[in-house]
């Protein structure tokens, strides 16, 4: 297991419906080289309700 998943499993734990997208290659210029991908990802976190099996919430 490398270091990132690692904080990105600690940051997302503690955060009630939390969601981790990983766009693969992706830079902070993923909203503009990855446009398709990612305004598809934000558009579905926004539009569907989401419960994770192992939150409260």
């Amino acid at each position: 297991m490398n270091t990132d998943s690692l904080i990105y499993d600690l940051i997302t734990a503690d955060l009630p419906n939390a969601q981790l997208c990983i766009i693969p290659g992706g830079t902070h210029f993923a909203p503009v080289r990855q446009s398709d991908l990612f305004n598809k990802t934000v558009n579905k976190f926004l539009n569907e309700p989401f419960t994770r099996p192992d939150s409260k919430f």
